[in-house]
């Protein structure tokens, strides 16, 4: 999937959802706090306050609470999910990307929930990574099972592979939950 191809599906499946409800119907509120309480300790332990964070693929913000310490941006291709996260996050800063080329800046962790598993084609995505996190951390959260046509699941390895290809690895964790969902931390 190429960047118009990724915009025309997220403008079809907000639609189909709601734009405030893409990336939250998924969880029981009890799995999300689980989810989240796993992402915060992760996120306090490693990353330093003050730090800056890219949310790549952030929706309508719906992680953005987790950066409340943190010099935080999250970007996404979806121009209307952008609107929303503006109008729902009054503490951070989000920016619509028609490229990747428009993200300026370097950050000190990348954050990408649930974005990957929807592209096919992931080298490019990950090359500008390595242009705005040349030293930090990466954090995914992807579906590695394939149950959807849209999914193109990947586990640790096949990330880790991915990743190393544009970055040094010196460290990955991983945690798998609700079967499906796989948590990975990379420190590059």
């Amino acid at each position: 999937m190429n960047l118009t191809e990724a915009k025309e599906y997220w403008k079809v499946r907000a639609s189909e959802l709601g734009y405030r409800y893409v990336g939250r119907v998924n969880h029981s509120a009890m799995e999300h706090f689980k989810f989240y309480d796993r992402k915060v300790d992760f996120i306090e332990s490693k990353i330093p306050p003050h730090s800056r964070v890219l949310d790549f693929g952030c929706g309508v913000g719906m992680f953005s609470q987790l950066f409340n310490k943190y010099d935080y941006l999250g970007v996404d291709i979806c121009e209307q999910g952008i609107m929303d996260a503006k109008e729902l996050n009054f503490k951070h800063r989000f920016q619509h990307i028609e490229s990747y080329d428009d993200i300026k800046g370097t950050y000190d962790l990348i954050f990408c929930m649930n974005v990957l598993q929807h592209i096919g084609y992931v080298p490019p995505i990950i090359e500008e990574w390595k242009r705005v996190c040349p030293g930090g951390y990466i954090m995914l959260m992807e579906n590695h099972v394939e149950e959807h046509d849209h999914i193109f699941p990947r586990g640790v390895e096949r990330y880790t592979e991915l990743i190393g290809k544009n970055f040094n690895i010196s460290e990955v964790e991983s945690e798998e939950f609700e079967g499906n969902n796989l948590l990975m931390k990379f420190k590059v």
